[in-house]
């Protein structure tokens, strides 16, 4: 699958309804190792420990018992570091490291002790938190952020005062990565490619006023370098009517968002852009979704009408470390079609509104006469008799119309081998499946690539060796990537075109809880295991 963080798009739960359209995204490689590079940057990282001041653009949720922090940091493409790079504590809590540039994963963990052991540290971890991004010639400074830990709902007076959802529901707490410790995934975002972002992901819980726990997917981002944290609190869809969401590894069947259902979810970034792509170091990476008329993205209406809905969810922020505001948004279905189009409709518009202030903890509003169209790539045959070929596949089949699909898969090639020469045959059957990806003129592919060369130590290291698939292959989505260069920071889907692809459509109610959070590295009471 794919290494875009699909999961801070606005994870609309309208739109996840439709995450039975979502294939898999582009994925790829960053810019070569410079270990091997004469030039040095000076890399000063920053933490915040308890009881210790420290500057606006640091923030920090970590346990008191915190006495060390020791950071990691490692080239992309490179071995993992087995000693630390910088130890930091209490007495010392920034310190500056010489690396060669290039792109880097920084990794820290909080320790309850400062004693080590052949370089090794000695103690309990309490906390970790991960980022990445371009260190370059000259001076950079990365601000570790710990923000797991427990956020009750409180007032604007700094009370506790849980949510009440549209069924009595009262949500007292938001809990990040109590039960597991996460190391973020760092990863490059929408929101601003050109700084590098990361943070706790993993294990999120949602707590009710009887102790009890839904656990998904989500986790913290933050921006760790410069002072703005854009995103802070992301979290993915949970079904309150099934109990359950893609963390319970249940079938796409088993927790599928169905009429009546309720969902809650918070919402992250929506402004991913699919026709520009997305990038790590100097690729570019783009996915056909941009061929589907509206990009990829929801689009919504309201009693008909084009309505921007995603303009009226807050994105969480954290200030101080420990005070985060955001929202809180819940889905009731009453309605769920799903069809598959093989006729493009024009892109749906959208009327943009002003972002809502913050309102006081009791309130909320109800979005009524909202329908939610989401268009994605499906892998899907139309036959009568489906053929699977030598396609694997993730997801369990869902049938829409005449046709039988999948939302995941990846064509297995069968090989044979010439017992003289040893030389190994792949081929590739198809079956009657395909992604519906097919080029209008075969000679102009854009920035269409089958096979990448990812391999640092290749000659063609970052080239294109192979455009076009082999004899018996298909088109694959996630297949459009490029060099950046100064002139050229979009992909070229060339005369591509989607021959079919898979179209939801939501209807119901959507409530927007704007809420206040306070932040405690301490998680009380133990929450229930149900």
């Amino acid at each position: 699958m794919s290494k875009r963080r699909l999961i801070i798009l606005l994870a609309m739960a309208i739109m996840a309804a439709g995450t039975t359209l979502t294939g898999c995204s582009g994925s790829g490689s960053t810019a070569p190792s410079s270990a091997a590079s004469g030039a040095k940057a000076d890399v000063t990282i920053k933490a915040a420990f308890p009881g210790v001041a420290a500057t606006a653009a640091v923030k920090s949720l970590i346990p008191d018992a915190t006495q060390a922090i020791y950071v990691y940091a490692y080239e992309i493409n490179g071995s993992y570091p087995s000693a630390y790079t910088l130890k930091l504590t209490k007495a010392s809590p920034s310190g500056t490291v010489k690396l060669a540039p290039g792109n880097y994963y920084f990794y820290a963990v909080a320790y309850d002790s400062t004693t080590e052991t052949s370089g090794y540290p000695v103690g309990n971890m309490l906390a970790q938190t991960s980022t990445g991004g371009v260190v370059q010639v000259g001076s950079n400074v990365v601000n570790l952020t710990f923000l797991n830990g427990q956020w009750t709902l409180v007032n604007a007076s700094d009370v506790a005062t849980p949510l009440v959802l549209s069924d009595g529901t009262q949500l007292r707490d938001i809990i990040v990565g109590s039960e597991y410790l996460q190391q973020g995934a760092a990863a490059k975002a929408a929101f601003d490619l050109t700084k590098p972002i990361g943070g706790g992901g993993g294990l999120l819980r949602f707590r009710f006023d009887n102790n009890s726990s839904a656990r998904t997917y989500g986790g913290m981002m933050a921006q760790f370098i410069g002072t703005a944290n854009e995103l802070a609190l992301y979290g993915d869809n949970y079904n309150l009517t099934k109990k359950c969401s893609s963390y319970s590894y249940l079938t796409d069947s088993e927790c599928k968002f169905t009429s009546g259902d309720r969902m809650i979810f918070v919402p992250g970034s929506s402004d991913m852009n699919y026709s520009g792509g997305s990038y790590e170091g100097d690729l570019l990476y783009g996915y056909a979704g941009a061929l589907l008329p509206t990009k990829g993205i929801t689009s919504f209406t309201k009693d008909g009408v084009a309505y921007d809905l995603a303009s009226k969810f807050t994105a969480s922020t954290v200030t101080g470390g420990t005070a985060m505001t955001g929202t809180l948004v819940e889905v009731v279905a009453t309605s769920i079609t799903e069809t598959l189009s093989t006729t493009p409709v024009p892109a749906a518009t959208s009327t943009k509104a002003k972002t809502k202030v913050l309102k006081a903890q009791s309130a909320n509003t109800a979005y009524t006469g909202i329908t939610a169209t989401d268009e994605g790539i499906l892998i899907c045959s139309t036959a009568t008799t489906p053929n699977s070929g030598g396609w694997q596949f993730y997801s369990q089949p869902i049938t829409i119309g005449s046709a039988t699909c999948y939302t995941s898969g990846y064509l297995q090639p069968a090989y044979s081998v010439d017992q003289a020469t040893q030389e190994v045959t792949y081929t590739y059957d198809s079956g009657t499946y395909s992604y519906g990806l097919a080029p209008t003129d075969s000679t102009k592919l854009g920035d269409y690539c089958h096979q990448w060369d990812y391999n640092p130590a290749s000659a063609t290291y970052n080239t294109c060796i192979q455009q076009k698939p082999g004899v018996g292959d298909i088109y694959y989505p996630d297949n459009f990537v490029a060099k950046k260069t100064a002139t050229k920071t979009t992909i070229d889907y060339g005369s591509f075109k989607l021959n079919f692809h898979g179209v939801r459509t939501t209807s119901g109610t959507v409530y927007a809880y704007p809420f206040r959070a306070k932040g405690n590295a301490t998680v009380s009471p133990t929450p229930a295991l149900k």
